[in-house]
């Protein structure tokens, strides 16, 4: 049985966080109307035939920005699938991964090959020691010899 204070207090909650997620004129927001333009606040504040435009001459390996140019020279480079990885995973394992493991260790392969293979990756101690710290608390079984 709940208590009329926490009710009104859980009403009072409700109603306050309803409007956080929709524009109320009282926040200084107006309304957006259907336009031709595209609202994204700050994101693509122009007309949408010029995003489409910009959309259409993308050209992928071609951005003359600081950080394309840190990693122009990996154009092209091939990269290993998630599958790809975990079938390497696999053949090194040797064995096949009981079924009561298979998702945690799907996930754990593919998010750890995702991160890898990401041109700003660099391996360090404290990503090392987190990667040790994170199997022997899922698998529960000794990562290094004491």
């Amino acid at each position: 049985k709940m208590n009329l204070k926490y009710s009104s207090l859980l009403a009072t909650l409700l109603i306050s966080s309803s409007s956080a997620f929709a524009p109320t004129s009282s926040f200084g927001v107006s309304s957006v109307s259907v336009s031709s333009k595209t609202r994204v606040q700050g994101i693509a504040d122009d007309d949408i035939e010029s995003a489409i435009n910009r959309d259409l001459e993308y050209q992928p390996g071609a951005a003359q920005t600081p950080f394309a140019e840190r990693f122009r020279h990996l154009k092209g480079t091939k990269v290993k699938t998630v599958g790809e990885a975990f079938a390497s995973f696999t053949a090194i394992c040797g064995t096949p991964i009981n079924a009561l493991y298979k998702n945690m260790m799907t996930d754990i392969v593919g998010t750890t090959h995702l991160t890898v293979v990401n041109a700003r990756f660099v391996r360090d101690p404290i990503w090392s020691l987190g990667m040790i710290t994170a199997l022997d608390l899922l698998l529960g079984i000794p990562t290094w010899s004491s």
